[in-house]
């Protein structure tokens, strides 16, 4: 396992310990009696969320390869946009809603 995976690995780890903490702690409050109010996430819980989130985005964000700038002129070659659309099947319509549209607001004249 590569460095960045560790790390996205390790964030999912922590945030999954965080949240089991917080079951954890809310139910030895409930168990102990305490009103509602008192039962507050605890600042250390809240600290290993906040690390968790950090680790997992520097993970993330490590992993990602590097961004190719993007060119429609690499992709086309030395042929332009126009041609290519012009020898597409996809734009060869006989049939479109033009001669059902005329027909329809000529009946309704």
């Amino acid at each position: 396992m590569d460095f960045p995976s560790a790390c996205i690995a390790l964030g999912f780890l922590l945030m999954f310990h965080a949240a089991f903490s917080t079951v954890h702690y809310k139910g030895l409050a409930q168990l102990a009696g305490s009103s509602s109010h008192d039962h507050l996430i605890p600042f250390d819980v809240k600290v290993e969320v906040l690390v968790s989130i950090v680790v997992t985005l520097f993970g993330t964000l490590t992993k990602a390869s590097r961004f190719v700038p993007f060119s429609g002129s690499e992709s086309l070659g030395e042929s332009s946009w126009s041609a290519n659309v012009s020898e597409s099947k996809s734009f060869r319509i006989f049939n479109h809603r033009n001669k059902f549209l005329k027909q329809r607001l000529a009946k309704k004249k």
